[in-house]
């Protein structure tokens, strides 16, 4: 049996994730054992490359809970008042990230040497000036990125536009596939890759949350208001393109796998989080804590699921 396992982008929704891994974890503890692929975008990169150094789903929450404030800082929800660095540069910097995944990703491993086959989204800006692409971090065989190390490969996936500078030519591959699912399923397949039979793969795929977010009104936007870092979502137009294509590849991963063979757990979230307020990671873990007493057969579903396929 092939075993996917895929984690979104989403920021420090990411925290939410990780509770919920842990849960699962503690209910099934063999789950994690034999995973054949980690995919992931962003934050969701992040933990995949964790996870595949072996790093475990309670520390990874742990690393969320003690750092937001570190990666995150300051953080401000009305733009106006970071008249220091002027609206034309990053919301933050990456060093303090950096330095975070030096100190947890034990050794630095390039890709190829990871247990598993790995795949991370990211979007390559071309520094070599033909043209701009998407990209997906692998380690099968005749990757071009088998050299790339994994601290170098989360800085990539995690470099979102507005709120962190690009790192090594690439941004955040959120910006074509926040939903890694899709694409995991398609190299799974992939005779020159990881070769699996359609009937053999598993594809169990983590949101960050769904936000409730809407327009409730035609509006006549321009920049201005569409990338508003004060608007409820912060920054629409971003907000947009990456919740709009998790929900696509779900169901595209649900039609070509069906129910047997895919799950999909996101829990519905009860207002619009921001992908940067660290202050939020308390709220978001509660949520995940709350969701077997809120959403029994929903939990008992993605529990049951696992169980029979993990």
């Amino acid at each position: 049996m092939y075993k996917i396992i895929c984690f979104d982008g989403g920021g420090i929704k990411g925290a939410l994730t990780a509770k919920m891994l842990e849960m699962l974890n503690n209910v099934i503890p063999g789950m994690l054992k034999n995973v054949s692929m980690y995919a992931g975008t962003s934050t969701g990169g992040i933990i995949s490359l964790g996870l595949a150094l072996g790093i475990t789903p309670d520390n990874i929450v742990q690393l969320y809970a003690e750092n937001g404030q570190e990666i995150f800082d300051p953080y401000y929800k009305f733009e106006i008042q970071r008249i220091d660095n002027g609206i034309g540069a990053p919301k933050y910097n990456n060093v303090k990230l950096k330095k975070l995944l030096e100190d947890n990703f034990k050794d630095n491993p390039p890709l190829k040497d990871l247990p598993c086959n790995i795949l991370i989204n990211t979007f390559s800006l071309n520094l070599d000036g033909f043209s701009w692409y998407p990209v997906q971090l692998t380690n099968f065989p005749g990757s071009p990125y088998l050299d790339v190390t994994t601290v170098d490969a989360a800085l990539r996936t995690s470099a979102a536009p507005v709120y962190f500078p690009s790192y090594q030519g690439f941004i955040d591959g959120g910006v074509f596939a926040n939903n890694p699912s899709i694409g995991a399923l398609c190299n799974a397949l992939d005779p020159e890759k990881a070769n699996a039979d359609m009937n053999s793969v598993r594809l169990l795929s983590f949101g960050t949350g769904f936000n409730p977010s809407c327009i409730k009104h035609d509006v006549k936007w321009g920049a201005a208001e569409w990338l508003n870092p004060m608007g409820n979502p912060p920054i629409p137009l971003l907000s947009i393109l990456m919740d709009g294509v998790m929900e696509v590849d779900d169901y595209n991963c649900r039609q070509i796998l069906g129910e047997d063979k895919y799950c999909r757990a996101n829990i519905r979230l009860d207002k619009s989080f921001s992908m940067d307020n660290w202050k939020d990671v308390d709220y978001l873990i509660e949520c995940a804590e709350s969701f077997p007493l809120k959403n029994p057969q929903e939990w008992d579903r993605i529990v049951s699921w696992i169980s029979r396929n993990f």
